[in-house]
């Protein structure tokens, strides 16, 4: 109900894999590669700004530069962070793991469906304001989603987009956040393997570039062993469309399956020492992990992540400046237990001194 009848998320059969095709468009290479100076150019903002304040509570800051990041991608809007949709999508995002769908004002669930309307209202105003401008180019996701057309030739309808951006939004934004923030603060704890991370850095010159993210080995593994040992969501749902068979047991047809991605990334059959955060068991001797669908942060199959590489630019681009620029060291006395709804993130929000490196 609040992510609506036109989201991907809740359609199936051919239809998903009509609109899946449309939404690839939005995430294709040569849309990631032209925002890549605007993504370098917000995180050094935020660099910059957090070593000016030396002790930050990390999560809540590092949520409003993954929430500038994707409003900026999505629609071209700057700073969306201090924009009225920051707080209507957090009162929307609480409702969609609410136990109950009363749509009372004073419910979780009503207040997220209000925000829900809010939210679409501000969205189909910039769509149709877009819609009327000469022509659309490819400089945001809006862009691509009004140029598009469906299986009969027809441009999605207003409402179908706006849906289709929420979806893209809260598959992006928190989990994002969470990866993120796991990688601040288990660096924090890994001095070894930050220290590997820098050195590899130091061998380019001090100005980012696209071709840079492609001669990172060491990064690149540091990054898949993070998404295995703190995947931000760690489960999910499915419902079977046959009846099926699996090890023995009998799965009726439109059974609701609750799969595990966490216990997945630590089962000893696959990984060996699961509980050590360990990136050389991704590396080409071992290469652990290897089994279909035996490491699953973007999930598998046909409703595979499709911002996966978006999230992987994200990712890199962050950790590499981060790694540059900073150092950082977590504070004491607080909570680093990780509370898991509705994603990973440490209980007292990962307080840190930050400074130039």
């Amino acid at each position: 109900m609040l992510f609506g009848n036109s989201s991907i998320s809740v359609q199936v059969g051919e239809i998903h894999k009509q609109r899946r095709q449309i939404l690839y468009e939005v995430f294709k290479p040569r849309m990631l590669d032209s925002y890549f100076n605007t993504m370098v150019k917000i995180t050094e903002k935020y660099l910059d700004y957090w070593m000016k304040q030396e002790n930050i509570v990390w999560y809540p800051e590092i949520e409003n530069y993954t929430f500038d990041l994707a409003f900026k991608f999505l629609i071209g809007l700057d700073k969306a962070s201090e924009s009225s949709f920051k707080p209507l999508y957090e009162q929307w995002q609480k409702g969609i793991f609410s136990l109950n769908t009363i749509k009372l004002p004073w419910t979780k669930f009503g207040k997220a469906w209000k925000a829900r309307n809010l939210l679409k209202k501000e969205l189909k105003e910039i769509i149709i304001k877009r819609q009327k401008e000469q022509e659309a180019n490819d400089s945001d996701a809006l862009d691509i989603l009004i140029k598009a057309k469906d299986e009969d030739g027809k441009q999605l309808l207003v409402d179908e987009i706006s849906d289709h951006l929420l979806n893209i939004l809260f598959a992006g934004y928190g989990t994002l956040t969470s990866t993120l923030a796991s990688f601040c603060r288990l660096m924090a704890q890994e001095g070894e393997i930050l220290g590997k991370i820098r050195e590899e850095q130091q061998r380019f010159p001090k100005q980012l570039t696209i071709m840079q993210l492609k001669e990172m080995p060491y990064l690149d593994l540091v990054l898949k062993e993070l998404l295995r040992t703190n995947t931000p969501v760690g489960t999910g749902f499915r419902q079977t469309i046959n009846n099926c068979e699996i090890n023995g047991y009998h799965i009726p047809k439109n059974w609701f399956i609750f799969y595990q991605i966490s216990n997945t990334h630590k089962d000893t059959d696959i990984y060996q020492d699961p509980d050590v955060f360990d990136p050389d068991r991704f590396g080409l001797d071992r290469a652990e992990g290897e089994k279909p669908f035996s490491y699953l942060p973007f999930g598998g199959g046909i409703r595979e992540c499709l911002g996966k590489d978006f999230a992987r630019l994200e990712m890199k681009i962050f950790s590499s400046l981060l790694v540059r620029k900073c150092q950082w060291d977590l504070l004491p006395n607080q909570n680093l237990e990780i509370e898991f709804t509705p994603v990973a993130k440490p209980k007292d929000g990962l307080k840190v001194k930050i400074s130039s490196y």
